[in-house]
């Protein structure tokens, strides 16, 4: 509860949208990156957070489930890239 309103919160995210699209598109395509599994494994949780936020809504909290799912998956990521 960081006391930012919501239209303070979507404005911060929006940088992030260029670059979701810049790798979705750009590398997606690139032989070399999307047969990484940590390439593979940031587009599942994109797909992830996207599935859940098209059935649940934008303001929606993440389920448990889901949350652990996605941090699991963004650990995996962290590892295989150190």
């Amino acid at each position: 509860a960081s006391g930012a309103s919501l239209s303070e919160i979507r404005k911060s995210g929006d940088p992030v949208k260029g670059y979701y699209r810049e790798l979705l598109t750009k590398y997606d395509s690139d032989r070399r990156v999307n047969a990484d599994p940590s390439f593979v494994s940031l587009t599942d949780v994109f797909r992830e957070l996207g599935s859940f936020y098209r059935a649940n809504g934008p303001n929606s909290r993440l389920t448990e489930p889901v949350r652990d799912s996605v941090l699991t998956k963004l650990q995996a990521i962290d590892e295989a890239l150190e």
